[in-house]
């Protein structure tokens, strides 16, 4: 509710009064406006953070990310490239690469982050990120292989439903494509 927003707000601005140049009261301020969607402000604090600490590979994934949302895709690209070359082996860093080479079209590359994101951390937004990644690249049956393991676990899942859907149509199987539209 608001009033909780409008007080953890005003205890970071608290906190910050106290402690100016403290990373981690710094950074999770960023994080905070990032959770509500307050992007453009964020990205001043992620800035802040990264002056103390211009390799924290928190700080410079979530900068991607925050790039990612204002659509400013090729700062998007280069702040995640910092983080991997500090750090390559990071499921999460490799997840947010994917989904970063994903909005900018650039779907091999994304597929390479995204399999080694999955082999460390099969959660279903990578799965999916991953599987999305093979359609674009017109890779079908990997896609839906995903696809349909994700709805064996998830069956309601209208995205999936309609995921799969458009792979067995692309597939020119559509009597099983409508099966999952009408499910």
């Amino acid at each position: 509710n608001k009033r909780l927003f409008d007080y953890a707000d005003d205890e970071f601005k608290t906190a910050m009064k106290l402690q100016p140049n403290d990373f981690e009261i710094i950074f999770e301020y960023g994080n905070f406006l990032y959770s509500i969607s307050k992007n453009n402000e964020a990205e001043r604090y992620y800035e802040e953070a990264l002056e103390i600490e211009p390799e924290n590979i928190l700080a410079l994934t979530f900068m991607a990310l925050n790039k990612l949302v204002l659509n400013q895709l090729d700062a998007s690209k280069e702040y995640i490239m910092k983080a991997l070359k500090i750090n390559h082996h990071h499921e999460y860093i490799l997840f947010c690469a994917g989904r970063i080479m994903y909005a900018r079209g650039e779907f091999e590359e994304a597929k390479r982050y995204l399999i080694k994101a999955v082999e460390q951390n099969p959660d279903i937004e990578t799965q999916n990120t991953l599987a999305l990644t093979y359609y674009e690249l017109e890779e079908y049956p990997q896609a839906l292989n995903i696809f349909n393991n994700l709805l064996s676990k998830h069956p309601e899942n209208i995205s999936l439903l309609m995921s799969t859907a458009k792979c067995y149509e692309k597939m020119k199987e559509n009597d099983k494509a409508l099966e999952y539209l009408e499910a």
